[in-house]
């Protein structure tokens, strides 16, 4: 991330943002994911948990049968 971070223009200790504004720390997420839960849900409580705002996940792409979708946000 923080490489295509980097060729985008971002500098390390700048905000995020186009003002740059943003937070400056990353959001270090420590948690055992396994197959029981899901890692989006364990994101959005913690930006609850830390009271900033959630992230806006767009959909790309989805595949498969009605009763085992496959999808892609960014």
């Amino acid at each position: 991330g923080e490489f295509l971070m980097r060729k985008m223009g971002w500098k390390t200790g700048e905000g995020l943002g186009r003002n740059r504004e943003g937070t400056v720390e990353p959001i270090v997420i420590d948690f055992k994911v396994d197959r029981k839960k899901h890692p989006v849900s364990a994101l959005i409580e913690l930006c609850n948990k830390r009271k900033i705002m959630q992230p806006d996940f767009v959909m790309v792409h989805h595949s498969g049968p009605d009763h085992r979708k496959n999808f892609l946000f960014k």
